[in-house]
């Protein structure tokens, strides 16, 4: 799971694993195999295989990652998201 702290914004957090995969020699990333399970009338579970890709397209990371999403107020918005094995 990726938490945040209650100083730290969703956004900051993401920026700071751009950077990390950035630094790790990440330049793209894609996705795959998006199955999306419905979870009741609002919610859903969400889960996606990701490729972090090198410049010359090899991957230098791969995982899939589970999402529980929810509408709320017209938009869905994560409450928890898990990496595991792809």
């Amino acid at each position: 799971m990726h938490p945040t702290t209650g100083s730290e914004s969703s956004s900051t957090h993401s920026s700071r694993r751009s950077a990390d995969h950035h630094g790790r020699g990440c330049r793209s990333c894609r996705y795959e195999d998006l199955a999306v399970v419905p979870l009741g009338r609002d919610c859903v579970l969400a889960s996606v295989t990701w490729d972090l890709l090198a410049e010359d397209g090899s991957v230098v990371s791969a995982w899939r990652e589970s999402c529980n999403l929810c509408l709320v107020e017209g938009s869905y918005r994560v409450f928890a998201s898990t990496d595991h094995a792809a």
